[in-house]
């Protein structure tokens, strides 16, 4: 392959990846390119932590992971690629039963940065791939190159919307992400609610015993929240000793009983009470400033009421855009 068709192949893929969404999508997308411009049978994408394998006869999927298995022990120990042109007849893969079913040449590439093994590229083919190999690992390291770029950015993307102790999502991605369920609510006219909760006399537990012991406890009851609550529902630390909760598809009695569970979970496991304000908006017009002020109010009555309970607030629209809302305290 001369020198103009290498760099033809080079930049063919850095523009079919171009528009790659994240990792797994880079990985998909080498794997199709790779299978396409090569015609081969099978492709074996690794990452620490990321695989993906695109397989033309799925049913033979343990046969090559069977090959894989050794094939990538080796080239992580020698860091250089591997070509077996045969593996029917290959002291490596030989072993392998009714190996005679999968393509016969598997040309196995490591993905190495800085000395350290990331993965493996690993191709099938029915035909020799050797005079694939020089072009093949230039567009490897392309991809290596490429993946590399995505994890830092995912790394930076992660890192603006999370809180750092607790490992929640922060103050900036709830106020986002509120905005945008209450947007779809309007238009499919399913209820959500809002949780704001904070430990009661959280100053007076920080005076007394540290910040350090403050800081483990926020740590263990972001632990509790998380448990409880399911995937779908958003926790985000808020502020300070403040966290906020937004629940999807969630009506009011649903979000009470959950709300309740809370406190009552932290309060077991912890020592320490909490106060929660719950919102439920229903069909409503209200802006997630609006949710979060009614939710806030909530939790100020809670607190004013004696602290270590729940009070929850609703608000429906009336067919004429009427608020109306209706308050319960448990």
């Amino acid at each position: 392959m001369n020198e103009e068709t290498k760099l033809k192949l080079l930049l063919e893929f850095m523009d079919y990846v171009f528009t790659t969404n994240g990792t797994t999508d880079l990985l998909k997308r080498t794997a199709e390119f790779f299978v396409q411009t090569f015609k081969l049978a099978n492709c074996f994408l690794k990452m620490n932590d990321h695989s993906l394998r695109y397989y033309s006869h799925p049913d033979l999927e343990k046969k090559y992971l069977r090959v894989e298995a050794i094939t990538e022990l080796i080239v992580k120990d020698l860091k250089t690629s591997i070509n077996i042109l045969s593996l029917q007849n290959d002291d490596l893969t030989r072993q392998v039963k009714e190996i005679s079913d999968i393509p016969q040449t598997n040309l196995v590439i490591p993905l190495v940065h800085d000395r350290v093994y990331l993965g493996t590229i690993s191709l099938y083919s029915e035909n020799s791939l050797k005079e694939h190999a020089e072009v093949i690992n230039v567009l490897s390291n392309r991809f290596l190159k490429t993946y590399l770029l995505l994890k830092k950015q995912d790394v930076l993307h992660r890192d603006s919307i999370t809180d750092p102790l607790t490992g929640l999502f922060n103050r900036k991605y709830m106020n986002a992400h509120l905005s945008k369920t209450l947007d779809r609510s309007k238009s499919d006219k399913t209820p959500n609610s809002l949780i704001i909760f904070d430990i009661d006399d959280f100053k007076k537990f920080n005076d007394n015993k540290g910040h350090l012991e403050g800081d483990q406890l926020l740590k263990k009851i972001s632990n509790i929240v998380v448990q409880i609550f399911r995937h779908e529902d958003v926790v985000c630390r808020y502020g300070g000793e403040e966290f906020v909760i937004i629940l999807k598809d969630a009506d009011r009695d649903i979000s009470l009983k959950r709300a309740e569970n809370l406190r009552v979970k932290v309060l077991e496991e912890t020592g320490e009470s909490i106060s929660v304000g719950l919102m439920t908006c229903k069909n409503s017009s209200l802006s997630a400033q609006e949710m979060l002020k009614h939710a806030d109010d909530a939790l100020y009555k809670a607190k004013r009421t004696g602290k270590n309970r729940v009070v929850s607030f609703i608000t429906l629209d009336k067919s004429l855009g009427v608020v109306d809302t209706e308050h319960a305290t448990s």
